[in-house]
């Protein structure tokens, strides 16, 4: 796994597994990439900073 930050565009990316993939967007700056199996490959979150401190204002992250 592999976790990375771009500051300049505040965008937060989850890797699970180096392939190609499909993306699909899931709501408004969260995106997942699936594999050709249909499995989770990684997640990218825009405005990262806004969308992790509204999960924890909301009791989701600890």
């Amino acid at each position: 796994m592999k976790i990375s930050y771009e500051s300049k565009v505040d965008a937060l990316s989850i890797t699970f597994r180096e392939t190609t993939v499909t993306t699909k967007h899931l709501a408004e700056g969260i995106a997942a990439d699936y594999d050709s199996e249909g499995r989770l490959a990684g997640l990218e979150i825009l405005d990262a900073q806004n969308v992790l401190a509204d999960l924890k204002r909301c009791g989701r992250w600890n």
